[in-house]
């Protein structure tokens, strides 16, 4: 069993690091010289193409995450709007960071909806959530990502322990814990 406290967390989603950021920009940056001929178109379209890539690529890479700790939850909301994001991943502007206790949370229901593919082609995930219904009334959805699913058990007990109502009306947890997969569980 994982305990959660303050130095061991376990994050859902990936950070945005320095690292990646300036990892990132290599990328378009080289992908950039590659349609640009490497330097045989002139500089400015090059400059444009970059731009673009820039603004296009760098905010869809970077997603919001969450992190568990023992008594709370913390959020790190990125905007809905692509320029909003890329200030927000350049520090220029602030991104909505929110704590939540979990004596600020009356019950939790863990949801699993399969996503309509129109192409066979579509190979993006089902849907895995959390709702979070706070006792002012506010509701709050977070997405459920591999990472935390080995630990969810752990977690639905530390909800527990915590005072928090835990639902589970599609059995998620006991499937986990069957080693069954729960794309084809629910896609059968």
């Amino acid at each position: 069993m994982m305990k959660f406290d303050q130095k061991t967390t376990l994050r859902v989603g990936n950070k945005v690091t320095w690292k990646r950021i300036i990892g990132t920009i290599i990328v378009v940056i080289l992908v950039s010289a590659l349609f640009t001929g490497f330097g045989y178109l002139p500089f400015w379209i090059f400059l444009i193409v970059l731009v673009f890539g820039l603004t296009v690529t760098l905010p869809a890479c970077f997603n919001s995450y969450w992190v568990i700790y023992d008594n709370s939850l913390k959020i790190f909301n990125f905007s809905k709007n692509d320029l909003i994001k890329l200030g927000q991943l350049l520090r220029i502007k602030k991104m909505d960071i929110k704590q939540i206790n979990y004596s600020g949370i009356r019950d939790a229901e863990f949801k699993y909806q399969k996503k309509q593919r129109v192409s066979p082609f579509d190979i993006s995930y089902d849907f895995f959530k959390i709702n979070f219904k706070l006792k002012n009334g506010q509701v709050i959805s977070l997405p459920i990502e591999p990472s935390l699913t080995a630990n969810l058990t752990d977690f639905q007990r530390l909800l527990e322990r915590s005072g928090v109502k835990v639902t589970d009306s599609q059995h998620i947890i006991s499937i986990l814990n069957n080693g069954e997969n729960l794309f084809e569980y629910f896609n059968q």
